[in-house]
């Protein structure tokens, strides 16, 4: 009678731990998936915020919301900056692509970012 409960417990134990391993093998698909996915949506995000990439170019997202910000002279939250850049420039950036190019102004010097509520830049 315990050889056959200790041979019951035994498959049990077995069944469990094939049960274990398939469920970590699925986590580590989910998570190479994921991997994959998070990388596709940063090339997405980084094509859509060099919508126009030529510095040169009067057009240039960089220049366009640098001269909304000059133009103000007081500090405006990204939602302000894209509104004015989309109404009064006739750019079509998307909001990712606004805060892209400000953050690539902020490293370059010529914008400043103030850590409000929500966040605001200015020409310094």
């Amino acid at each position: 009678m315990t050889n056959m409960a200790i041979s019951v417990l035994k498959e049990k134990k077995a069944e469990i731990e094939k049960e274990i391993q398939d469920k970590k093998l699925l986590i580590n698909n989910l998570e190479k998936g994921l991997g994959e996915i998070e990388g596709a949506l940063l090339n997405l995000v980084e094509e859509n915020s060099k919508i126009i990439t030529d510095s040169n170019s009067p057009l240039s997202s960089s220049k366009v919301i640098s001269q909304v910000l000059k133009e103000e002279n007081n500090p405006m939250d990204l939602t302000e900056i894209t509104r004015r850049v989309v109404e009064d420039k006739n750019l079509e950036l998307k909001r990712n692509a606004v805060g892209a190019a400000l953050h690539r102004l902020v490293k370059k010097g010529l914008v400043k970012r103030y850590e409000t509520k929500p966040t605001t830049w200015s020409i310094p």
